[in-house]
């Protein structure tokens, strides 16, 4: 009994690792094409095939350094009811 709890244990955590293989490859695959996606902009960008709207760099390039802290938060709803 006591090897056939050790055998079902090593199976569950065999088939834990393949799903997480399975994800981090599918999270790779995501990266990879998101990368792509990224050089093919930039190389429209430079080739003048993908237009920017005026002063959008010096836009970006303000907004880069803006961090935005929120602390103590309160919603309040009413209605008619309560």
């Amino acid at each position: 009994m006591h090897q056939r709890y050790k055998k079902d244990q090593e199976a569950r955590k065999e088939v834990e690792r393949q799903r997480r293989r399975e994800e981090k490859a599918k999270k790779n695959e995501e990266l990879k094409e998101k990368i792509e996606e990224t050089k093919e902009k930039k190389e429209k960008k430079a080739s003048g095939e993908l237009k920017e709207p005026p002063m959008m760099d010096t836009i970006m390039n303000f907004l880069g350094g803006f961090k935005l802290e929120l602390k103590r938060i309160h919603i309040r709803y009413e209605d008619d009811y309560f």
